[in-house]
């Protein structure tokens, strides 16, 4: 079934698939096609599918590896081994307003993704040929990813254009929203896909979100917003509803049949299975790896902490150690091994953990960053230490358990305000105003209002 919609979406992609720019004038190939592909379940289901396949399609892409990767260059966490023009520019802090990869990498494609979730949102409400059941199920799905979108814009570039529909003569003007206004309208999406959704997947696979990804991620972005109480209620959700276990074995994490994941998405790019796992994992056997941690990473673990052993691979190479990532295991083959983990339960234990701590209540976050710390095979803390202690290990354990993933290490250090305080402890020429991606020049030549 799962081969099915992604061979229907990839023709789908060509009918629904947005314009180059999202401020674009011309008006897009889908206001002549859309009424069709409404018109019955199986392609309105290929027309969500398609968006999926879309944001794997491409190596490196906005939701394919970008955060992963990019935001690891210009962060505290990996530097670029060779010379290379695409990681320079991050791993400088140098990024200009004609940077291709910010364009075509990252600011397009998610605004893509949003237009594209839009379109489907609209017909979706206009058919009568699909059942309520369906309907509210894609629907869900859609109000989820733009949530997402929104949400990697919004702390990527602070104030953005908050994209509500698919008329390109409205977008054509678009102006920025404040990041409370985005943060509104994000939690709102979830809200409405948390109520749509259902617990089961689609299938036997985590490939699409369920109800409990609408409510990881309100988690997430209620942490963000400081409302601890909600956090913690959305994070017990979904720690106590029984449908996900920590991985005891760390290397089965992120496989398709991660007992941990709570959403994944499929690769469909032919050559290989993640991006992350195409970008860190050498060319061959005795290749130097085009992107090493930064020394502080790996010296950030307790002696004995088995995410060490597990998600990081070192090579000795004249004499030069160089670790790198290896939380996915597979660089390039056609069998799909691996899928892109974007949502797993450690980290509802730690948002948890985190709003207890704001709230003052700390030995239940100590409790939970213990599960955490058991699973890394480390000791457990003394439920006495004081506050400040342990919000310095929870820190840490965010920083060992999401190293190179998602981007969760930059996200933290902005929005704990110690951004400028620790990326000067790694590399020179750092200024505040690089922790903004700068929004591309071509946004401003095509609407006047950013």
């Amino acid at each position: 079934m799962k081969k099915t919609f992604y061979s229907i979406s990839i023709l789908l992609i060509i009918l629904i698939s947005s314009c180059e720019k999202f401020l674009d004038n011309d008006p897009p190939v889908q206001d002549i096609v859309s009424q069709k592909v409404f018109n019955n379940e199986e392609s309105a289901n290929a027309a969500v599918v398609g968006l999926y396949s879309r944001m794997t399609a491409r190596n490196n892409d906005a939701m394919n590896g970008f955060l992963s990767i990019f935001t690891g260059l210009a962060g505290d966490e990996i530097w670029n081994t060779s010379t290379n023009a695409s990681y320079d520019a991050f791993k400088n802090n140098a990024i200009l307003d004609n940077n291709t990869v910010i364009n075509s990498n990252l600011w397009t494609p998610l605004y893509n993704y949003i237009y594209h979730a839009n379109t489907i949102i609209e017909h979706l409400n206009k058919s009568n040929a699909i059942t309520a059941e369906t309907k509210n199920r894609l629907l869900g799905e859609m109000y989820f990813i733009r949530a997402i979108l929104n949400f990697y814009l919004v702390n990527l570039f602070g104030d953005i254009p908050l994209i509500l529909t698919a008329d390109y003569e409205l977008n054509r003007y678009a102006q920025k929203s404040n990041q409370e206004e985005v943060y509104k309208q994000i939690t709102n999406d979830l809200l409405i896909a948390k109520d749509l959704l259902l617990e089961p997947y689609t299938n036997t696979e985590r490939i699409r979100p369920n109800k409990h990804a609408a409510k990881a991620l309100l988690a997430r972005i209620y942490l963000y917003t400081k409302k601890y109480e909600l956090a913690i209620t959305e994070a017990t959700d979904i720690i106590q509803s029984g449908t996900y276990q920590l991985e005891i074995n760390l290397s089965n994490t992120f496989l398709p049949t991660s007992k941990e994941a709570i959403l994944q998405l499929y690769p469909t790019n032919t050559a290989y299975n993640t991006a992350e796992g195409f970008a860190f994992i050498p060319t061959n056997a005795t290749a130097r790896p085009a992107l090493s941690f930064y020394r502080r990473v790996t010296n950030g673990f307790e002696p004995g902490d088995m995410r060490k052993v597990s998600w990081i691979d070192t090579r000795i190479l004249s004499g030069i150690s160089y670790s790198y990532p290896s939380k996915y295991k597979v660089r390039a083959n056609t069998i799909k091994s691996e899928y892109n983990t974007v949502i797993r339960l450690a980290e509802m234990y730690l948002i948890r953990a985190e709003s207890n701590l704001n709230l003052g209540n700390t030995k239940d976050a100590i409790r939970d960053l213990n599960i955490i710390r058991s699973r890394a095979g480390i000791s457990a803390l003394d439920e006495n230490i004081p506050k400040d202690d342990c919000f310095t290990t929870m820190m840490n354990e965010r920083q060992n358990e999401f190293f190179a993933e998602w981007g969760h290490r930059w996200l933290d250090l902005k929005r704990w305000n110690m951004i400028d305080q620790e990326i000067p402890k790694t590399k020179t020429g750092w200024e505040s105003s690089d922790s903004l991606f700068p929004i591309p020049y071509d946004e401003f030549v095509y609407n006047p209002y950013l």
